[in-house]
């Protein structure tokens, strides 16, 4: 018998339901024969204490949780919560978790009203006596800690097996999405490196599927999403050297200082992971160094973003840590 598990995520904070997750990632663990362990990880750009659950098992129990925000990164919230489940007799589980309502961070470009849309999550394994006890992979890297490499972004999904299975990567679509697009320059290798080369100034979503497989037969899933901030452009005719110390210090704490480096830029723009204006001004050229006060930034990652006489905008992530 196949089951599914749902989990819907109400978001409140002060009053409101909160938006801008920007991150999510689920695994599961077979801890005795029919005793399945779920734990959730949620990233979000916006403060808030909480996240209140509804989880529907998919055999008939529904139960209710409230997860704690247990951590801030850089200014990003992180929310963990675990729970386990006994069901009556084996089966192939899918489980599927998702958030409904306003939730993902806004402005993303390849989900058309993004923060009206939910967190989907899903997660699959099989309770049987072939399987055994089973761990599904872990993944080190935080789900919104991408790089900028040789013009690409890029998030090592690479996923350590406890249990020796061997793992494969998948991009896969973004569930219960209406629009939600891929674009054509996500990829990910088969050691679980994705990477994405921009080529428009705006966030994407990219979901992963992490498979795992025993003796040629695929015994389970996992699901990780992440909302790559997509205002670094690649733009070969500049070369990568472009986008390296446009500002310093990085991280900085009371001053930014914008290195022209015998460019002219015509206009900066600076926002924070929630994709707020925090400062947009022209640019003055008769100095390679703009300062910027960033002593009332609270401290987390910003975007810097400057556009050139030619009308093409670079960025740079640009991280605020006050002593």
């Amino acid at each position: 018998m196949n089951r599914s598990l749902i989990i819907f995520f109400s978001l409140l904070y002060n009053g409101v339901i909160a938006q801008s997750i920007c991150g999510g990632t689920i695994r599961y663990e077979i801890v005795s024969g029919l005793t399945v362990q779920t734990d959730i990880s949620v990233w979000l750009c916006e403060p808030s204490d909480s996240i209140n659950l509804v989880v529907d098992l998919g055999d008939g129990t529904t139960i209710s949780q409230t997860a704690q925000v247990d951590s801030v990164e850089e200014g990003v919230c992180h929310a963990s919560t675990q729970f386990s489940h006994t069901y009556s007799g084996p089966s192939i589980v899918a489980n599927r978790v998702f958030l409904y309502g306003g939730d993902l961070l806004g402005g993303i470009c390849n989900i058309p009203n993004s923060s009206s849309s939910p967190l989907y999550l899903e997660e699959n394994f099989k309770l049987n006596g072939f399987v055994g006890l089973n761990s599904s992979p872990t993944i080190s890297t935080n789900e919104w800690d991408t790089d900028y490499q040789n013009g690409l972004l890029t998030q090592a999904v690479t996923g350590i097996d406890s249990d020796g299975d061997s793992l494969s990567y998948e991009i896969i679509a973004y569930q219960n999405t209406p629009g939600y697009s891929i674009p054509s320059t996500f990829n990910i290798t088969d050691e679980g490196i994705f990477t994405y080369e921009p080529v428009e100034v705006c966030d994407m979503l990219a979901a992963v599927e992490i498979s795992e497989w025993r003796n040629n037969s695929k015994i389970g899933s996992i699901m990780r999403f992440m909302v790559l901030r997509g205002t670094v452009l690649s733009v070969p005719e500049y070369g990568v050297d472009t986008f390296k110390n446009l500002v310093y210090p990085n991280p900085a704490n009371k001053q930014v200082i914008i290195n022209q480096m015998g460019s002219t830029y015509s206009q900066v723009l600076i926002t924070d992971m929630a994709g707020r204006i925090i400062l947009q001004m022209n640019m003055n050229n008769t100095s390679d160094l703009t300062k910027i006060d960033a002593t009332d930034w609270p401290s987390g990652i910003y975007f810097v973003s400057v556009l050139d006489k030619d009308g093409i905008r670079h960025s740079e992530k640009l991280i605020v840590a006050h002593d």
